[in-house]
Parts: structure tokens; sequence; C-alpha cells
């Protein structure tokens, strides 16, 4: 087996050859690590920071942006005491200034990774390099990003360093054509996407797809886009055979702080109409029906969903957290049912669906009181699951439970969650009907025969969802 001529013998440097340099990566925060990890590497070799990489996430706050923009002198000076890093001072003020350039961007709404990809046309450079004499050591697109990056405020970044990350990240596929990475990397489909909606971003990461309202300076304020996109996105989801769970989260501060009033009035003008007559409010009807279906394309996505909330799930956010299989937040979450306090009905679910997870008294508490209710109380009434610390455990723990999802047969966990909504609010005979009627269309299958073969095997079953 043929690697490209820079890896030795070293089994952390094979490992990341093999399966980490030059996959191409979309994830944010991973991306502004990586982007750090190269500013460090600078005149040392790659090997110095791999080796040091654990230690890096563990001082570094594992690389959270918000957090390490937050450092003051204090965590410096302890930094630079720290021998499990590289303690070079500018290295370290440059990561911090690094984070909160990063947090300017996403706070504004501006994508970091649609950001950096944007200078190779979002999408991998393929080259064929015979031999490392070839492979330059910056090119205009690299140049170009360290310009851009500079102007953001980024330090530390210049057009060498900008294609290592670029190297790394897999925006260029520089593995020797005579290396066995190569073909595998041309041959990698795009399996976390570029994102194309303008109000959620979307990142595939087979078995999970993560869906992130991506509005964070409105606090995920819920205009247009959010409710013309999710049908898109949810159908592409349901239909892509790598995907087994999904987890929908909020970037920025908080989860969603409900719909956008002023920003919704140009798609509901009828809310407006001083003549508020019958054929008015007949336009109104299939707008309100349209606002409807996009809440409930969660639901009927056949890949159960977990909702992970931090800060706030007002209004039309709870609408989407409670069409989701499964709800968990952080300490910090606040939730409030708040129609009635601006003069409306809720009219997109949340009324059809909380009962069914609170109970009729708690739900109609909290439609009458519109009041905050905090992660504690949540817990208490059964609509989430778990609290935990932070954002940064809540997301751990909501990539465990999808995982642990994605593990069981794709087939068993999507006919259960078809049997679950079907039978809500239908009676047990009726349900055991429904039930049989799946049982009978899907055994047997491969993923049983395959459960039958792992146990006598004495070994965890791999699942086609066959």
């Amino acid at each position: 087996m043929k690697r490209c001529r820079w890896v030795t013998d070293d089994d952390i440097y094979r490992e990341y050859h093999d399966k980490e340099w030059g996959v191409p990566l979309f994830d944010n925060q991973k991306l502004f690590e990586m982007l750090v990890l190269e500013g460090v590497q600078a005149g040392l070799s790659w090997i110095t920071i791999l080796k040091r990489r654990r230690a890096y996430r563990l001082a570094f706050d594992n690389f959270d942006p918000g957090a390490m923009a937050r450092w003051d002198d204090g965590k410096i000076e302890a930094l630079m005491t720290d021998h499990t890093i590289i303690r070079n001072r500018l290295k370290i003020e440059a990561a911090r200034n690094n984070a909160a350039a990063y947090t300017a961007m996403m706070d504004s709404g501006e994508d970091f990774a649609r950001f950096l990809w944007s200078f190779v046309g979002e999408t991998t450079i393929h080259n064929r390099w015979k031999n490392h004499q070839e492979i330059p050591t910056q090119t205009a697109e690299s140049k170009a990003m360290a310009e851009a990056l500079k102007l953001k405020g980024f330090k530390f970044i210049g057009p060498t360093i900008c294609y290592a990350f670029m190297q790394a990240v897999g925006m260029v596929n520089d593995h020797l054509v005579d290396c066995f990475r190569h073909q595998e990397i041309e041959r990698i489909k795009r399996k976390e996407t570029m994102n194309q909606y303008e109000f959620y971003l979307v990142e595939k990461k087979p078995p999970i797809a993560w869906v992130f309202l991506n509005r964070p300076a409105k606090k995920n304020a819920m205009g247009p886009s959010a409710w013309q996109e999710p049908e898109s996105i949810f159908n592409d989801l349901d239909n892509d055979p790598e995907i087994r769970a999904i987890v929908i989260a909020g970037k920025g501060s908080s989860f969603s702080v409900g719909i956008d009033l002023m920003g919704m009035v140009g798609e509901l003008p009828e809310l407006m109409d001083n003549e508020q007559k019958g054929g008015v409010k007949w336009k109104l009807l299939p707008r309100i029906k349209r606002l409807q279906a996009a809440i409930s394309s969660i639901e009927r996505c056949r890949k159960p969903v977990i909702a992970a909330i931090h800060g706030y799930c007002i209004g039309a956010g709870l609408d989407l957290a409670t069409a989701c299989d499964i709800r968990i937040c952080s300490k910090d979450a606040i939730f409030s049912l708040r129609e009635a306090a601006v003069g409306f009905v809720a009219d997109v679910g949340v009324l059809q669906r909380i009962p069914a997870i609170v109970g009729q008294g708690h739900a109609r508490e909290l439609a009458y009181t519109a009041r905050d209710i905090p992660a504690e109380r949540a817990e208490q009434i059964q609509l989430v699951n778990n609290v935990y610390d932070t954002k940064e455990s809540l997301m751990e723990n909501a990539a465990i439970l999808a995982r642990e999802i994605a593990d069981n047969s794709p087939l068993a966990v999507q006919a259960s969650k078809d049997v679950l909504n079907a039978c809500v609010g239908k009676s047990v005979q009726d349900g055991l009907d429904y039930v049989a009627s799946i049982s009978a269309n899907i055994i047997p299958s491969n993923d049983l025969m395959e459960a039958l073969t792992a146990f006598g095997e004495r070994r965890k079953p791999k699942f086609s969802g066959t």
C-alpha cells in the first residue's frame, strides 16, 4: 500500500494520513480548530502538533470560539506555563484574537465554512501530483483566503498557512496520484454538503445529520425562509439512506425566539388588510396551512429527530421542538408557549402536539399563561428528557444519543416512529391492528438476519436498513 512520501512509520502520522488528511471538512468549529492548529504549526513539523492535539483541545476549551474569545490575560499567562502545548505567546494571543473574529462572523450571520469553501468554488480541487517537488506551498486561492481572513481581523494567517489548511481539510486533494488515498478522496461523495439554505445550516455527517437554525444575530427569529425551507430539508434527509438520525439545534445564544413578526408581514399581507372580509380570510387559510406543513415535515420525516435546545425556545421555536421525536436541553433553556401574549392562537402545531408530551393540564397552563418556564420545570413536566449543564455538554450528548439510535436497525427504528406517530389519538386496538400490518410488511428482513447472525457470533450487528 503506497502512501504520500511525507508519512513516517509513526502510528499517529499514518492514522492522520489514512483517515483525516484531505477529507472534505465542513463543520464550522472543526474548521476553526484546524485553522488554529495550522497557525500553531508554523515553523514546526506537523507531527509535533498532532502529538499535542489532545492537549490543545484541553487547554483551548475544546476549540470553542466563544470560550476562547473570552480568555483574559490571566488565561494567556496560564497557557504560557502549560508544558503540554507550544508556549509561543504570539500564537496563543493570535488564537484568542481569531476566536473573536470567528465569533463576530458567526454572530453577524456569516457562515464560516461557506466563507472558506468559497475560495475553491465550494468543491474540492483534485490535483494530480506525481512527486512532492511539484506541490506548491501557496496558490492564488490560498493568497486570496489569507487576505480575506486578515480583513476579517484574523492574525497569524498567511498564504502558506492557508494552503496547508486547505490541504488538511480537503479543499485540495494533494495526495500523490500513486497514494492509495488519492482515489479514495476522489470517490468521496459530499457527505457533508455545503449549505444551500438561507435560514438553516445542514451538515451531513453520516449516519447523523445536523440541522441548525442559523440566524444567530436575530436569535434565530423565524422569518420567511425558516418556513419555506424545512420541507425540502427533511424530504432530502428522509430519502438519504446514509442518514439514520437527525439533530436540530440553534446557532448563537438561543434555539429560537419564535416567529419574526415584522419579517413575515410580506408573507401574510392579509393580516394588515383593514377590510377583514370573508374573501381576505379565505386567502389567509392556505398560507397558514403552508406554515403548518413546514413544521409537520419534521414529524413526517421517517428518521428520528432530536431537538437540542439552549437559550430561548419560544413560540414558533416551541412549535418546531414539539414536532421532534425527542427534546433535550441545557440548563440555560427557557421555554414559552408565547402566542396568547401577542394576541393570537398558536396555529402551526404546538397545541395539537404538546398535550401528548406533557399532558392536558400542563399544556393548558402553558397556553393560557404564556409564561416562561426554565429547564428544570421543563424536565419535571417531561417536555424535555434530560437537562445538561452547558451547551457544549448538550451537543455532545445529542451526538451520543443520535449515534445510539443510528446503531440500531434503520428499518426497525423508522417503522417504530411510523407506528408511534400513527397511533397518537387512536385506541389500543387500532394501534395493535396498525402495528401488525407494519410488522407483517417488514419481516423477515436482512437486518433481522444480521441481528441473529451477530448474536451467534458474539459481535455487534452491522445493519443495512434492508
